[in-house]
């Protein structure tokens, strides 16, 4: 049951006070018991009970039209209420003057009747002055809500680009450490990646001897032997570098060194003197000769008078090898060789071998073509040759050497074999011999490896070098060229070896003031 309302209006003794000011005694409503009632109310109220229950409508006040609020409803016509109210106040002041005296404020008290929905809103309760505001602030809200609404026609800028994702740095590696016996490494850098795909790699490399470098892969000599800081800097498209480093140990193994020439020595002239201050320069180089020593015969006091002064300054340590004009003295014995010579080579025989370094060397004596029977090598030498091989083939690298050449270049039409010693290539080719030396031709030839045959073969062919220009002359071929000869020269001077443990290294020295040179390198078999 909803709690019961209250409808009060003032009397002249509330209007009194309400002008006074005194508002809160005024509207004072406290709730009474039915004993405490003013009699003169109750009859009145009994008796407009028929009334007030025969037309029910729920009134505001003033004071609640115009603060909106509802209050409890008062089931009682607006003029009946005012008469009780007048004649109640009148009762009242009449019997109770002393009361009204102090109190000043008038009591109603009405039932309390259940009504439902009382908090209900409806719109035809609201007052007409709020109705027909809202009639004209509804249409206007709308409008507004539209405008609000509407889409924009202007030209929206396009949203920023998104920042591009982060660079990361790329990842060096340049491999190692690296080692080397012959001063040459090879760096690898192409294990260096980066985190961002699509990213360009450049690569820079300080190879710690003031060279540098800017290949993924690549080759670097040193000159001297050493420890070095070998550092590698990769870096992105977009700057972004990383640093790696790693070390390289040069032990460079110079080797034993084989120097020497044919066509030496005649008197006369000074180029073997010249040829001969090339060696000079090496002292611990073994010497090499490679037949016609001097001329023109090969006697006695030829080698005494012509070869003596000049390359006789290294007899101790020279390994002769004989040509046809060591053979040309009249009784074609080479006496006057084996003489001079001595315990350098064997007497009457002139075929031997000995070591430098590593390496095994070959001395075969063909007398320089000298012997109508033999145009290369006889039966004993060739057994001699097979025998020797067999006892040296645990030994890497050979070299063979003597006088005339199976491969050349010439000024006579189509001399560029001399067959007779194909025999003796057949032999070397069989038993892995790298180098070949000759002397006849009286030039400086070098020829690609090959067979016996001819052909090019660069993985177990033969290097053959010509090499008559110890002094005496040289000649310029240009008439029979040899399909397979790679480098020639009318020039003096000597051909230097550097005999490693597995390769070789090849260098032609010309004399003072010359410019010819040739030089290279090879592996051994």
């Amino acid at each position: 049951m909803a709690p019961p309302a209250v409808l009060h209006r003032p009397g002249p003794r509330l209007d009194h006070l309400l002008h006074s000011g005194d508002l809160e005694r005024a509207l004072r409503v406290r709730r009474r018991s039915r004993a405490q009632w003013s009699r003169p109310c109750v009859p009145a109220l009994r008796a407009a009970a028929p009334r007030r229950h025969a037309r029910r409508r729920t009134r505001h006040s003033p004071d609640q039209r115009r603060h909106r609020r509802r209050r409890d409803p008062v089931h009682a016509r607006r003029d009946a209420a005012r008469r009780l109210q007048r004649r109640s106040s009148r009762l009242a002041y009449a019997r109770h003057s002393q009361t009204h005296t102090a109190g000043g404020r008038l009591r109603l008290e009405v039932r309390a009747v259940l009504r439902r929905h009382v908090h209900r809103f409806r719109v035809w309760i609201l007052p007409r002055e709020t109705v027909v505001k809202s009639r004209f602030a509804l249409p206007f809200a709308l409008v507004l809500i539209g405008f609000a609404c509407k889409p924009s026609t202007e030209i929206q800028s396009p949203a920023p680009p998104s920042p591009p994702p982060p660079d990361h740095a790329p990842v060096a590696v340049a491999g190692g450490p690296y080692n080397s016996a012959t001063g040459t490494i090879s760096v690898d850098g192409s294990q260096s990646s980066d985190p961002d795909a699509g990213d360009v790699l450049t690569f820079r490399w300080n190879f710690g001897d003031g060279t540098t470098g800017d290949s993924v892969k690549m080759s670097h000599t040193y000159q001297n032997d050493g420890n070095y800081n070998v550092s590698l800097i990769v870096t992105d498209n977009k700057g972004a570098k990383d640093t790696a480093s790693t070390t390289a140990g040069i032990a460079i193994e110079h080797g034993a060194v084989l120097i020497g020439a044919g066509n030496i020595a005649t008197c006369g002239t000074t180029n073997d003197d010249k040829t001969a201050q090339i060696i000079d320069a090496l002292p611990n180089a073994a010497v090499f000769t490679t037949g016609d020593n001097v001329f023109e015969h090969g006697n006695d006091s030829e080698y005494v008078s012509c070869y003596g002064p000049s390359w006789g300054r290294f007899l101790s340590r020279t390994h002769p090898t004989l040509g046809n004009h060591d053979y040309d003295n009249g009784s074609s014995d080479g006496a006057g060789s084996f003489q001079y010579f001595g315990d350098r080579i064997p007497a009457g025989t002139g075929y031997y071998s000995y070591d430098v370094g590593t390496w095994h060397v070959i001395v075969l004596n063909d007398k320089g073509g000298t012997d109508p029977n033999n145009p290369g090598l006889d039966q004993a030498q060739m057994a001699w040759l097979q025998s020797d091989l067999d006892q040296h083939q645990n030994q890497k690298c050979t070299i063979a050497m003597w006088h005339v050449p199976l491969f050349q270049s010439s000024n006579t039409p189509n001399w560029t074999v001399n067959p007779g010693h194909k025999p003796i290539w057949d032999m070397l080719y069989a038993a892995g011999v790298e180098i070949v030396l000759n002397g006849q031709q009286h030039n400086y030839e070098r020829f690609a490896p090959m067979t016996p045959a001819g052909d090019v073969d660069s993985t177990n062919g033969i290097r053959e070098f010509n090499v008559g220009t110890g002094g005496e002359s040289v000649d310029n071929f240009t008439v029979a060229i040899h399909p397979h000869s790679d480098v020639r020269a009318a020039a003096f001077g000597v051909l230097k070896l550097s005999l490693k443990p597995d390769s070789y290294d090849w260098q032609f020295v010309p004399i003072d003031g010359a410019t010819f040179s040739d030089s290279g390198s090879g592996t051994c078999h």
